[in-house]
């Protein structure tokens, strides 16, 4: 069925920025294009991610990619904080895959490496290296897919299902879980949970706020009184809303939320997906939407 590698897909990309082609099996080169977007009320974020690699064998991968981000503030941050539309290159990455499928559970173990070519300023970068090393976990019964994910990084990562208005550096550990169902070979609904538990010093760059000449420090990511004391309806600003670097305690990226998507599947190289992100420290609602097009694939299908 075609939703089986598409869920496959889905899953692995919706997790961590882990290129869709890790989904092929045999040897060759992949080549990948993954568009996606996030909208809430400090603005939008889409992100163009071009991947490119190649499997050694239907075990082992590697792939390397840049992403270009385009961010554009809300009305309410442009006005408040002076912030423009701004886009521009992320950080250059490399990954590496170890793939086994099992009729009792897939496993994917990714480890990936990001170079700082992001600019600091845009809050694309920290401007220091970063690593994030998952393993992921799914299983097929009958027409719904269950999946789990655990990893430890020093950065936030972004997800299919949420583009943070910041870049993170600091030691944490993400986890994950949920469920896709299958609702013809075309179409498909999921929910997922997640959890990002950092430890130790922790520092955020915003996306949506302009560079200053001094960096804010505080302890947790409610911040009152930080910054531009700007207020989002009835909550606290974050300090990522208000300027432009902070540093603090573990509490500033913490972070735990759900995820509910519809997804659709108009060939095994093709998924689009739309849906509905809850971040609960943040009191973010944000809704999300992506392409991704593994085009290696499709043009073997066009031979």
């Amino acid at each position: 069925m075609k939703i089986g590698c598409a869920t496959g897909i889905l899953l692995c990309a919706a997790l961590l920025p882990v290129p869709a082609a890790s989904q092929e099996n045999g040897r060759g080169f992949v080549f990948y294009e993954n568009f996606q977007g996030s909208a809430n009320t400090d603005g939008a974020i889409a992100k163009l991610d071009t991947t490119i690699g190649y499997n050694f064998n239907q075990h082992f991968g590697w792939d390397v990619g840049i992403p270009i981000y385009f961010v554009n503030p809300s009305e309410t941050t442009s006005s408040t904080t002076g912030t423009g539309s701004t886009v521009g290159i992320g950080n250059l990455y490399s990954a590496l895959r170890l793939r086994y499928p099992n009729p009792t559970v897939n496993f994917l173990s990714v480890f990936t490496v990001t170079a700082p070519t992001g600019d600091r300023e845009k809050g694309l970068s920290t401007g220091h290296a970063t690593f994030d090393w998952t393993n992921y976990f799914n299983r097929t019964l009958y027409s719904t897919t269950l999946f789990a994910n655990i990893g430890i990084a020093n950065t936030v990562s972004d997800t299919n299902f949420f583009l943070r208005p910041f870049t993170s550096k600091g030691f944490l550990g993400h986890f994950g879980g949920g469920a896709e169902l299958s609702l013809n070979s075309y179409t498909g609904i999921g929910a997922s949970a997640y959890a990002i538990v950092p430890s130790g010093e922790q520092t955020l760059v915003s996306r949506v706020v302009p560079a200053p000449s001094s960096t804010n420090s505080v302890g947790s990511p409610m911040g009152r009184g930080v910054g531009l004391g700007l207020r989002r309806g009835n909550r606290e600003p974050q300090p990522f809303e208000t300027v432009s670097e902070t540093t603090g305690a573990s509490d500033l990226a913490k972070d735990h939320g759900f995820s509910l998507w519809v997804s659709a599947y108009p060939s095994s190289a093709i998924n689009l997906y739309i849906g509905y992100n809850r971040s609960v420290p943040y009191a973010f609602n944000t809704v999300f939407f992506g392409a991704g097009f593994n085009l290696g694939s499709l043009a073997r299908q066009l031979r």
